[in-house]
């Protein structure tokens, strides 16, 4: 019997496409909220659908971690062994993302142009699950994004050390304010 409704049909990663705006929020690892502030995505297709590019604006974002800096005792006892410049590193990347079907992969760098590494998969139209490895120090950010609905996003997900403690519990919520990345927001890694 032949059904009358459409497929279900979509391109992976396509429901990340946009320019997204929201906060984050750090947690030590026995769940103390330890700072919050402004965060901000900008993703598009460079060649749809296999090549994306993602950006953690570093305009935006930089005010968030201006607090950050200003207390580098306090912040260096909370992280331990985990480097500042990891962190700001994992927090604000920039990579061009190849995919391929649900797996996609990228070789990046941070706002210190410290390289990056990112593996990451769908594993169903809503949810994608990443891993970044920061080059430097060997620390890496595990992150599932749960879309809720296309125009809401939440980012969850532990920050481990080289030695596989865990770090920090970083948390995001982002509100999808554009679908278009207009030409003057886009750039080159090259």
């Amino acid at each position: 019997m032949e059904s009358s409704a459409p497929l279900l049909h979509h391109t992976p990663y396509d429901i990340m496409v946009g320019i997204w705006i929201g906060t984050f929020a750090m947690f030590a690892s026995d769940g103390t909220r330890v700072r919050a502030g402004a965060s901000h995505y900008v993703i598009y297709w460079k060649n749809r659908p296999t090549l994306m590019h993602f950006r953690q604006d570093e305009d935006l974002n930089a005010s968030g971690f201006r607090g950050l800096l200003g207390e580098e005792d306090e912040l260096k006892a909370l992280l331990g062994e985990i480097p500042l410049e990891a962190i700001r590193t994992l927090t604000t990347p920039e990579y061009d993302l190849n995919v391929q079907g649900k797996h996609a992969t990228a070789d990046g760098m941070g706002p210190l142009g410290h390289p990056i590494h990112v593996s990451a998969a769908e594993t169903s139209p809503d949810v994608y699950h990443f891993e970044l490895k920061e080059g430097k120090h060997g620390v890496r950010w595990y992150n599932t994004h749960i879309l809720p609905s296309p125009n809401e996003r939440r980012t969850i997900g532990p920050v481990v050390t080289s030695k596989d403690v865990l770090g920090l519990i970083m948390v995001h919520s982002f509100t999808r304010i554009s679908d278009e990345v207009p030409e003057g927001m886009r750039r080159d890694l090259t």
